[in-house]
């Protein structure tokens, strides 16, 4: 057996292992639903088309091949209401360029819809509104009260690599670790992304990354085991340049295997396509105006880059879910631009 068979089939084994020593275990369609959603208000504001553009800190999320573009410490925060306000998303990460080829990052994720109300009746026996003497001889209304709140939050901590392997080609990867809670239940998962990044010819930029790549594992305190499978996100962009002005238009397909029917853009069997597009217009590198369609959904915003901070704004509608505001400000530790004092 040649060495290059023998990598190959070491490769295919761990991408399919998880599948092999838990055959009980069933695909959850949403387990990993949150890490799906994109961090990085430019990132929205292009449709979430991305996975060939991102250049920064942000690239912990999209690929980690992009880390290897940055000159300087970053670090970099959001916060996005989501649906009209009532699901909270937020992200923190920090990228560390080294002296060489090689970078790193850690990022800190949050999804969560807090203080959901537990309901009931004040007395199940008797209809609801009903006027009666309670047990203290108190005349009360028989109305429905939360007797406590809840949240629901789903929190991953990713650590980062991204390597330039040839000055056409970098790579990265990710370690995951997810912990989910609701009320009383919690569940812990580790998952792992592999990314590339490739600059063929002129200014196009090709990207690729194979999300949870040795499929992903949350263990429920409950017992209960879900299955997160491979995906595979696809994207291109080209950057042209006049004078001084600059355009990046990007595309991208995002494939996966969990059988969403209806759910995805495009169904074949179990497999699910979708794609995004947006466009980036800035001037002089400090003002930038963006749009896209995420899966079919219009994005916008815009962007202000000035001495060594960058704040950017995105915008996205959903049919029917409504309204999602993403703010997100980086901080470019360029000791040659901070102030002296």
């Amino acid at each position: 057996m040649t060495a290059r068979i023998q990598k190959g089939f070491i490769l295919i084994s761990i991408v399919f292992l998880p599948g092999l020593v838990f055959p009980q275990l069933s695909p959850a369609k949403y387990a990993g639903a949150f890490m799906g959603i994109g961090v990085g208000a430019r990132a929205l504001a292009m449709g979430s088309a991305h996975v060939a553009v991102a250049e920064d800190v942000t690239s912990v999320y999209w690929n980690p091949a992009g880390l290897t573009s940055m000159k300087v410490l970053q670090i970099h925060g959001m916060h996005s209401e989501r649906f009209s306000g009532v699901v909270n998303w937020d992200f923190l990460g920090v990228g560390i360029p080294t002296k060489g080829s090689f970078s790193l990052a850690v990022g800190l994720f949050r999804l969560a819809v807090d203080g959901i109300p537990f309901t009931a009746l004040r007395d199940p026996t008797r209809p609801i509104g009903e006027i009666y003497v309670d047990e203290h001889g108190h005349t009360v209304q028989n109305d429905v009260y939360a007797y406590k709140t809840v949240n629901d939050a789903e929190t991953a901590f990713v650590v980062s690599f991204g390597k330039r392997v040839s000055p056409v080609l970098s790579m990265g990867g990710n370690v995951k670790i997810i912990r989910k809670s609701v009320d009383a239940y919690g569940a812990w998962g580790l998952g792992f992304d592999i990314g590339m990044l490739l600059r063929p010819f002129h200014q196009l930029q090709i990207g690729a990354v194979l999300l949870d790549g040795t499929s992903t594992l949350i263990a429920w305190s409950g017992g209960r085991k879900e299955l997160i499978l491979p995906h595979l996100k696809v994207g291109a962009a080209y950057p042209v340049e006049w004078g001084m002005f600059r355009c990046l238009p990007s595309l991208e397909f995002h494939v996966d295997f969990q059988n969403r029917g209806s759910g995805a853009n495009i169904a074949i069997g179990k497999v699910g396509i979708e794609y995004a597009t947006g466009i980036e217009i800035e001037f002089k590198r400090a003002i930038a105006l963006r749009m896209g369609a995420d899966r079919g959904d219009f994005t916008t915003g815009a962007g202000l880059h000035f001495s060594i901070f960058q704040v950017d704004y995105g915008f996205s509608q959903h049919a029917e879910l409504g309204e999602s505001h993403r703010v997100s400000l980086t901080l470019f530790w360029d000791r040659e631009k901070l102030p002296r004092f």
